[in-house]
């Protein structure tokens, strides 16, 4: 568990000295909850969390994803309310000029 805190946040805390001095400023919440179900002998304690931090990685990979595809919409409503109005704009715009000299 210790050899796990170390690879993952380079920092070498047992999990008394992790609840008693608090969490590394590179550990997130998450991360702190999966360490601190581990248990210290336990090889498949290990394995089990190996695969919960796999599913966390995966979950926030999704996260990613769905937040980048709503930004993407959101983007190409933009580009089609700007198509859609600049020719009116324009078109307003020019109503109120005198005609120019090739037109009279």
């Amino acid at each position: 568990s210790s050899r796990q805190w170390t690879e993952l946040f380079g920092v070498t805390l047992t999990s008394s000295e992790i609840f008693r001095r608090g969490r590394p400023a590179s550990a997130s919440v998450a991360e702190i909850r999966l360490f601190s179900s581990v248990e210290d002998t336990d090889s498949l304690g290990r394995l089990n969390f190996r695969h919960r931090v796999q599913n966390e990685k995966e979950t926030l990979a999704r996260m990613c994803d769905e937040r980048a595809e709503m930004i993407e919409y959101q983007f190409k409503v933009s580009m089609n309310n700007m198509k859609t109005s600049l020719p009116l704009l324009i078109k307003i715009h020019q109503r109120g000029k005198n005609p120019s000299a090739i037109d009279q």
